[in-house]
């Protein structure tokens, strides 16, 4: 998809900042601005407080943005560090009920790695 009508994505960005919104208000942390970009991938601007997603982005996807969000807030963190763990498992856990059913499998290889060895995801 190369391109989107403002419409399209408005209707996005409303779905999309429904869970964040939820997510936010049960971590009592500020709302971050939900942005649906023509880009591959995520990716949080601490700075604006912004997460943005590609029209096509897995829930996980909004899930591991709002991870660094969680991570920027309560923690000063950034990258995907010790802290940046914690909150991708306190947000996976909020998101899906429990952090297990979160798709590990998509992230980033040192987060899987770390996963994995706390039971988190199942080996390869």
């Amino acid at each position: 998809m190369s391109y989107l009508t403002r419409g399209k994505r408005s209707i996005m960005e409303h779905e999309y900042g429904v869970d964040v919104r939820e997510w936010a208000r049960h971590f009592k942390v500020p709302v971050p601005l939900v942005q649906v970009r023509i880009r591959r991938g995520g990716w949080y601007s601490p700075t604006k407080m912004r997460i943005s997603v590609p029209p096509n982005a897995y829930r996980d996807s909004l899930v591991h943005e709002f991870a660094h969000h969680l991570d920027h807030v309560l923690y000063s963190g950034h990258g995907h560090g010790p802290t940046f763990r914690i909150s991708l498992v306190q947000a996976a856990t909020v998101a899906y009920g429990r952090a297990e059913t979160y798709n590990w499998d998509r992230e980033y290889a040192t987060v899987l790695s770390w996963a994995r060895k706390h039971g988190l995801a199942k080996e390869a």
